[in-house]
């Protein structure tokens, strides 16, 4: 058990991101938005790819090789979230191949020429073809990139392959404290201005770049989905009781009223619906 001080922070600004779904069989991506350009590789139906820009007519996505290309943008659909790996994916298998598929992509590179493009771009488009053709071959989304290639096969505390979400009703107690209602469960976030009582929202919890992430999320201004995300910096369970008069002692010898004694734990999994995805 620990006594624990709650201190406000400073605001700062919290940025969402765009994710966009392909709605087409093979669906071309292209180096520029214009149906002229070089066709970098193709999409399949359902993949998810992290959405950077847009034109009126095309939306540009990030690919493997960390550059920016182009989709025609009536063949694809904006979507909030993405979800997980679908769990009879081998994810260590699937990263050795597009270990392979990008090395062999910059061997290729090296007898490839385009008339208009220099060599590390040319790199770049063979490195996208062929680890996007590894993604549509094991029917995995690209926006997992960054995902497989940081998994470890020893990392056993990592839930790679698995998303777990609960809605819950929680009121605000202080800045980045939330108490769960109904349970002897407090929240603690990370940088979250959300004030009021009895609001609606999710706990999500899933892989994301080599780690475990955990967030709260609430439904942003009149919407009905829950994107408004902020991460969740700890769990702790209640554990001061209701008696008002009790006091703690302060490793400095002194007496002091409290509002909290929280102890950290783990959410129980067992009560969180599981989704996989795409």
């Amino acid at each position: 058990m620990k006594l624990t001080h709650f201190l406000l922070l400073l605001p700062f600004l919290i940025y969402s991101q765009n994710f966009i779904q392909i709605e087409k069989d093979l669906v071309n991506i292209r180096f520029d938005p214009d149906q002229n350009s070089e066709k970098v590789a193709q999409a399949e139906f359902g993949q998810i790819f992290l959405s950077t820009a847009s034109t009126k007519k095309w939306v540009q996505i990030e690919v493997p090789s960390g550059e920016k290309r182009w989709i025609y943008k009536k063949l694809t659909s904006q979507v909030n979230d993405y979800g997980a790996i679908l769990d009879t994916v081998n994810i260590s298998d699937l990263k050795q191949s597009l270990i392979r598929a990008r090395k062999q992509a910059q061997i290729d590179s090296r007898s490839k020429k385009i008339s208009y493009m220099n060599k590390k771009d040319v790199e770049n488009i063979l490195i996208d073809k062929y680890l996007l053709s590894v993604f549509r071959l094991w029917n995995v989304s690209p926006i997992h990139f960054p995902d497989v290639m940081s998994y470890k096969d020893n990392e056993q505390s990592v839930m790679f392959g698995q998303a777990y979400e609960r809605p819950v009703v929680v009121s605000f107690i202080d800045y980045d404290i939330f108490e769960v209602l109904g349970e002897d469960l407090i929240i603690e976030t990370k940088r979250c201005f959300k004030i009021g009582q009895r609001i609606n929202a999710i706990i999500k919890i899933f892989y994301h770049q080599g780690v475990a992430r955990q967030e709260l999320c609430f439904i942003d201004g009149y919407g009905k989905i829950f994107d408004n995300c902020v991460s969740i910096k700890e769990f702790y369970k209640n554990v001061s009781g209701y008696n008002s008069k009790q006091k703690v002692l302060t490793k400095d010898g002194k007496m002091k009223n409290f509002q909290l004694i929280l102890e950290p734990t783990k959410p129980d999994l067992e009560n969180y619906k599981k989704s996989t995805s795409y």
